[in-house]
């Protein structure tokens, strides 16, 4: 046997020895022959290219199939990642929540008869609780959640100087804030109030005020 090559492509040449035999030498004695000795041979040669190639489409079919596998495993682990970092994210924000809730509790229940001005500084959104709105005649509603809706009725005259106050607070210049200013009321008057820290969350996202009416 031998591997061959013919117009490049791959063959297996085969070959076997033909020998003669007792019944060989009845006809072919007077030639000289003797029993055992190779009187010629048989070959053939075969292809293997239809054989190779079959074997390349099986390693490739294994190459896909192994593939989509791995593929598969991939869009699991990445699936499964999100959901983990959503899950994560949504319970931190639902134990913010909870949190920014229990602080307010505390805080009603220190002040029941002042505003609670509620100042989240991370989202920039503010809560005016019910007894913030009433004070200024706005018991049915109307107030959204931007710090503008507090600012925009102070006082010209306050604006500057509450704005300077409230700032050097929150920047770490004062332990305590308490500013007496006037606030515009829904009739149009302005209020005299007493605003004074609430709480300021240690990591510097939040800032509770109590507004107190003093007329």
């Amino acid at each position: 046997r031998e591997l061959i090559s013919k117009d490049g492509k791959p063959y297996l040449r085969y070959m076997r020895a033909m020998r003669a035999n007792e019944s060989c030498l009845r006809c072919h004695g007077h030639q000289g022959y003797q029993a055992g000795a190779i009187v010629g041979g048989v070959g053939v040669t075969v292809a293997l290219e239809p054989f190779f190639a079959r074997e390349r489409e099986e390693i490739l079919d294994e190459a896909r199939y192994f593939g989509f596998i791995w593929i598969l495993g991939l869009v699991g682990i990445g699936t499964g990642t999100r959901r983990i970092a959503r899950y994560s994210s949504e319970r931190e924000q639902a134990e913010q929540s909870l949190r920014a809730s229990e602080e307010r509790y505390m805080l009603a229940a220190r002040g029941a008869n002042d505003g609670l001005w509620d100042w989240n500084l991370a989202s920039n959104e503010v809560y005016y609780s019910p007894r913030w709105q009433q004070i200024f005649g706005y018991a049915g509603g109307g107030i959204g959640t931007s710090p503008e809706e507090w600012m925009k009725r102070v006082h010209p005259d306050d604006r500057e100087s509450l704005s300077s106050a409230l700032e050097a607070h929150i920047c770490g210049g004062t332990e305590h804030f308490e500013y007496e200013h006037r606030v515009q009321h829904a009739n149009g008057d302005y209020l005299w109030v007493l605003a004074r820290t609430g709480s300021q969350d240690s990591r510097g996202r939040g800032l509770s005020l109590f507004i107190c009416d003093k007329h």
